[in-house]
């Protein structure tokens, strides 16, 4: 389940679509694809550095498990699914998997560069408003969301897709 979201920047007429959500093969990120008998995360998560990490977990730390349910980031509860990053260097927005590895000692959660500018991307969350929403990226501070072409606070609006 998911739907898209319309970044508009209402100065410069930019308008840039992403898909967020779940997705059948989100909730078996950890399984193995009976297709192809081997994790899904591996054809599915396309940073190679993140597969990396997630094998070197599976690899060394005991007592792994994905995390399922849902997590308290931010204000809003989420627990593995595609959402939105955003860069604030180049004002970039980009969906990557969002989840938590859980193993003795600690959790691990994926972070991401830009593709554009290899710059750290945050996680954005939806915030709506009473002009139909902002997206805000979080990670100790909020930061307002930028069109990438001028620079102007960029408005976002319901997306035209509403997946199940």
């Amino acid at each position: 389940m998911g739907d898209s979201i319309n970044f508009c920047c209402s100065q410069c007429r930019y308008r840039h679509t992403e898909i967020c959500g779940v997705g059948f093969f989100t909730m078996l990120l950890f399984d193995n694809d009976p297709r192809t008998n081997e994790p899904v995360y591996r054809s599915d998560i396309k940073n190679t550095n993140v597969v990396a990490e997630i094998e070197r977990i599976f690899e060394t730390k005991e007592n792994v498990y994905a995390d399922y349910g849902e997590q308290e980031r931010a204000g809003v509860r989420r627990g593995i699914e595609f959402a939105p990053y955003y860069c604030q260097k180049c004002k970039t927005v980009e969906s990557n998997y969002f989840f938590r590895l859980v193993y003795t000692g600690g959790s691990y959660e994926p972070t991401y560069l830009c593709k554009k500018c290899k710059s750290d991307l945050l996680l954005a969350e939806y915030k709506s408003g009473p002009d139909g929403g902002i997206f805000t990226a979080t990670s100790d501070m909020p930061v307002d969301l930028c069109c990438p072409e001028c620079g102007h606070k960029m408005m976002v609006g319901p997306g035209g897709i509403d997946w199940d």
